[in-house]
């Protein structure tokens, strides 16, 4: 399962980043992972990433994650795009392990205090 859920909020141009999973999470693909759309070109982006949901309000945004949160630095190319694929090791201890994720985008026109824009979540669970 990759489902997307919940909206991200503005940033340059009105442009609200979108993430979506790419391919199946399951056990043994290596080839999964998430793709970030609709983002300010050549921006600093934290994939942010936790294993429980909950819905935080923040600055008129809203945060999908609840601590501990975990981030990774990324960049969006020249067209606000930025692929992250992290696979599902072939561990059959994985299977039915659920991981969320949410793109941070540090954008000057962004809905939260003209630093960020948020992507909307995806919740993933890792099957066979």
């Amino acid at each position: 399962l990759a489902q997307e859920f919940g909206t991200g909020c503005a940033g340059t141009g009105g442009l609200v980043p979108v993430l979506t999973g790419i391919g199946s999470p399951s056990i043994g693909n290596l080839g999964f992972g998430t793709q970030l759309t609709n983002a300010r070109p050549f921006a600093p982006v934290l994939t942010m990433f936790s294993s429980t949901q909950a819905t935080v309000a923040l600055g008129g945004c809203e945060v999908y994650l609840e601590g501990p949160i975990s981030t990774i630095l990324r960049f969006t190319d020249g067209s606000g795009e930025d692929s992250f694929v992290f696979g599902v090791p072939n561990n059959p201890g994985l299977l039915g392990v659920e991981l969320f994720l949410q793109d941070a985008v540090f954008d000057a026109g962004g809905a939260f205090a003209s630093l960020l824009s948020f992507s909307n979540a995806v919740r993933v669970r890792v099957g066979s």
